[in-house]
């Protein structure tokens, strides 16, 4: 706080912002700023009291951000890309992009990672419209704060805060993490979903790659070996999987829109389920899974995702959004739904794999019911109207996979006249206009597009 006569001025550096409060006081000789003890501020004046009753007092205040140092130039571990994947140089004159990853890393650590106590971290999906907690929103926060953040706002121990408050008081031992929870840890909304059970894990493995170490597991105990502690949690999590039918594929009440799944196996599930078996496999003798077999686990799910989610579609022979895993599919694609469209990145298969890129021609297509027709038009959700900003994500992915240069330009256009002037983007934004819809801080969607730009969807 710095105070002269008639302002004050607060910085927040870990927002960061800073905010100025002036106050002019007519015939005002002099007057101090005074500390309320419920961290308040009075401004005490003294008039010269030379009569009339003509006083006037006039408060403005103003809000700023203040500069900030290029998150993008930090160093970033990196691991290696399991399929190469073509890539060109980025055209982003504006820096879109860099606005966008620098905004959401700026709102994490200011509104979303909140401190509720005993080394543990909620991450939330937004600070105002919906202030709860999903495993999916928060990994793609966790993982841009790892990767972007920079140690000098302590991400490590944010985002290890964060994987104790989700094994430790955002989980029951037994339970499934349902749909949302609250800050405290209580679920909120009752309803279990497959990929919601697999993002936690993933972050644990994130954690492990980029800061080479393990964080400190939940509870009060002191841990010899803190990687097998951890590895009695997942190898629970793991076991209780909700795996259905003789493909041993994972069935899940709601798909990713949180909405009821028409049939039980949604394909974004599965191929999320492959690539946590990846990187658990890495780390399996440091956490004791290797009775798990992730490896094998991993082999027979791509196998089975091109047995039961395999049908043909408009642009050919394409997988399906949702299969009940004996014959029957559904054809449809969602914003929300980030590891079909990340399945090459993520090196399930090839960019040139016939099934993956009629599957996302069909998703970016009018033949698709999520998809969005306008001049602002693009791939949305059946659960919000609107174009949202993580389909512009996806068609950011598949653009860049593809090597197609004037798509990316085209979603990158469309990116410049949405995001916010504090770097943050909506949920959905009116498809003929532009103008926002829903949910305008939303930290998940521009967490993903910071991560694009570096190249590291979760790899």
């Amino acid at each position: 706080m710095h105070e002269q006569f008639g302002v004050l001025a607060l910085d927040a550096p870990k927002l960061p912002c800073r905010a100025q409060v002036s106050v002019r006081v007519r015939n005002a000789e002099s007057g101090a700023w005074i500390a309320d003890s419920d961290g308040g501020a009075t401004l005490a004046v003294t008039t010269r009291g030379d009569g009339g009753d003509d006083a006037e007092i006039v408060v403005s205040v103003s809000l700023a951000p203040t500069p900030q140092p290029d998150w993008k130039q930090r160093p970033v571990p990196v691991g290696q890309l399991p399929v190469p994947v073509a890539r060109f140089p980025r055209r982003d004159p504006d820096t879109t992009l860099a606005r966008i990853g620098s905004g959401a890393v700026r709102y994490i650590l200011g509104c979303t990672a909140l401190d509720v106590g005993h080394g543990e971290r909620a991450i939330l999906t937004d600070h105002r419209l919906l202030p709860l907690s999903w495993t999916r929103d928060a990994y793609y926060q966790a993982l841009l704060l790892l990767t972007a953040g920079g140690e000098d706002h302590g991400t490590t121990e944010i985002v290890g805060g964060h994987l104790r408050w989700l094994w430790g008081r955002g989980r029951a031992v037994g339970v499934p993490w349902m749909r949302s929870h609250l800050p405290d840890g209580r679920p909120k909304d009752l309803a279990v979903q497959a990929d919601q059970q697999l993002y936690p894990m993933l972050e644990l493995t994130d954690f492990r790659r980029i800061t080479r170490g393990w964080p400190t597991p939940p509870g009060d105990g002191e841990y010899a070996d803190p990687a097998r502690e951890w590895g009695k949690l997942v190898a629970e999590v793991w076991e209780g999987l909700p795996r259905q039918g003789p493909d041993g594929l994972l069935a899940s009440a709601e798909n990713p829109a949180d909405d009821p799944s028409e049939l039980q196996f949604p394909l974004s599930a599965q191929i999320l389920y492959w690539h946590t078996a990846n990187r658990l496999a890495r780390w399996s003798d440091e956490l004791g899974l290797d009775g798990l077999r992730l490896s094998e686990t991993a082999s027979a799910l791509r196998a089975a995702v091109n047995r039961c989610f395999t049908c043909c579609g408009p642009y050919g022979t394409q997988w399906a959004y949702e299969s009940d895993g004996a014959g029957r599919h559904r054809l449809y694609h969602d914003a929300n739904d980030l590891p079909t469209a990340f399945a090459p990145m993520w090196g399930f298969c090839t960019r040139e794999d016939p099934r993956w890129v009629a599957t996302m021609r069909f998703a970016f297509s009018a033949q698709n019911p999520g998809f969005v027709i306008g001049r602002h038009g693009g791939l949305g959700s059946a659960h919000t109207p609107g174009t949202w900003t993580l389909g512009d994500a996806q068609e950011l992915a598949v653009a860049w996979t593809t090597g197609d240069e004037g798509r990316a330009a085209v979603v990158l256009d469309r990116l410049t006249r949405v995001v916010g002037t504090d770097g943050l983007l909506p949920e959905t934004y009116e498809p003929d206009t532009g103008h926002w819809l829903a949910r305008h801080w939303f930290a998940w969607p521009a967490a993903v597009i910071g991560l694009l730009h570096l190249d590291r969807p979760g790899l």
